[in-house]
């Protein structure tokens, strides 16, 4: 909905299906906004609902109504978009972002689309008063744009990007290059900004992996995670230089994702672990002198010992060279009874985590003779006796079938049974 309206909130999921989206439309990926949400199919189509104040649906909605008090709640029920409608003159998309008021576009060849409230810069490109939807979108004071416009900055110089995130004032996007380059707009500005990394001495950058693989842009901060684990961290409204810091995640391991909130950041590490902090707690702190109230901490996990592949736990640096890396001023706190996690992600008021308890247990084979998939653990559950049919399948396929997870002879160990088996008897949705 455009508001929160407990009279109207919807407490337990409902699937939008066929009847919605129409037949033969496989979702991809999901993404919600304040008001509004959007969804990419696998075809490259991507949809759109909600509040399409600002143009942020990538369309102008119809008014079902008016209002001619000014009032901004009025404002919103009159543009409200309640069924998904494909958003036009935009194709090939592999993920969206929603922001609060606008909404960002990545598509197959790596381009930047951007749609909706341009009032603070965040859509990348100057919109210029003639193209100003702003009056038929329902918002007349601010500078907007209902029709998805590529960022040409990004296009120009042949920056691919792969990820896009957006938040209430500001969009990050990661490029493909190999020195991990980040950018930012927004604030006030439609310029291109590159986040800094931070400069340590003695390091052999050249060892490092520093692709991004997922950003996150936050109100208060914004975070990016590379290839190698290392997490970097930068305040989302900085008017001069955007200077990131790594934040060292506990226990040694790396992490592999991290989501921005309004005021609160989520992070999931290597191991499984989840652990959050107050970006604007940290916010204060960097305006105190450096030290004052700092963690100390240690190293990224990539630079704790000497390797020719620096990876977690491994280092960039050359011939075994210790470097004195600033502490972090980010509190890192765990969230207790919450393992196996893979993905996370951070809203104003609320954390989601995706758990990977166990994958299901399959056998492909390298005998073309054989020409089928064996699922183990449906034939388990279909059998008397499981031991037995065990044993027959261990002697029968040991040299043709392979698995990642298994004990020697290709099958499966009994820790990985164990907690498929759990998943499937213990983890069922309520």
């Amino acid at each position: 909905g455009a508001r929160e309206d407990e009279a109207s909130a919807v407490i337990f999921p409902t699937r939008l299906g066929a009847p919605t989206f129409g037949l033969n439309v496989v979702i991809a990926s999901v993404s919600t906004g304040v008001g509004h949400s959007a969804a990419v199919a696998l075809s490259g189509d991507v949809y759109t609902w909600g509040n399409g104040r600002h143009g942020r649906l990538g369309y102008v909605v119809v008014a079902a109504s008016t209002s001619s008090s000014g009032n901004d709640e009025g404002a919103d029920d009159a543009v409200i978009q309640f069924l998904p409608k494909k958003v036009p003159n935009i194709e090939d998309v592999v993920k969206v972002s929603c922001g609060d008021t606008h909404t960002v576009f990545l598509d197959r060849s790596g381009d930047v689309w951007t749609v909706g409230n341009n009032s603070c810069g965040q859509l990348g490109y100057f919109v210029a008063e003639r193209a100003n939807d702003g009056a038929r979108c329902g918002a007349p004071d601010d500078i907007c744009c209902s029709t998805p416009k590529r960022v040409e900055y990004l296009k120009h110089r042949d920056i691919y990007v792969v990820d896009v995130s957006a938040s209430k004032a500001h969009t990050v996007v990661a490029s493909n290059s190999v020195k991990g380059d980040v950018y930012s707009w927004g604030h006030g500005s439609t310029s291109l900004r590159r986040v800094n990394y931070p400069q340590i001495d003695d390091i052999v950058w050249d060892l490092l992996d520093r692709r991004v693989v997922c950003v996150s842009a936050g109100e208060a901060h914004s975070a990016a995670v590379t290839r190698d684990g290392w997490l970097l961290v930068w305040a989302s409204a900085s008017m001069d230089r955007l200077d990131a810091e790594y934040v060292r995640v506990p226990g040694g391991h790396g992490a592999v994702d991290v989501s921005c909130g309004q005021t609160r950041c989520v992070v999931a590490s290597a191991c499984g672990n989840a652990y959050v902090w107050d970006a604007t707690e940290h916010a204060a702190l960097k305006r105190t002198s450096f030290g004052t109230h700092a963690l100390t901490s240690s190293p990224p996990p990539s630079m704790m010992m000497t390797s020719k592949s620096p990876s977690f736990g491994e280092s960039p640096m050359g011939g075994g060279a210790t470097s004195a890396v600033q502490p972090s001023r980010i509190r890192l706190q765990r969230v207790t009874g919450l393992k196996g996690v893979t993905r996370v992600f951070a809203g104003d008021a609320h954390f989601l985590a995706f758990q990977g308890v166990a994958r299901p247990i399959t056998f492909m084979s390298r005998n073309p003779g054989l020409g089928h998939e064996f699922k183990v653990f449906e034939l388990l559950s279909a059998t008397k006796d499981p031991l037995e049919m065990l044993h027959r399948l261990y002697e029968s396929y040991k040299d043709d079938l392979p698995c990642p997870e298994v004990d020697d002879g290709g099958f499966p160990s009994l820790c990985l049974l164990a907690q498929f088996k759990l998943a499937g008897d213990c983890m069922e949705p309520r």
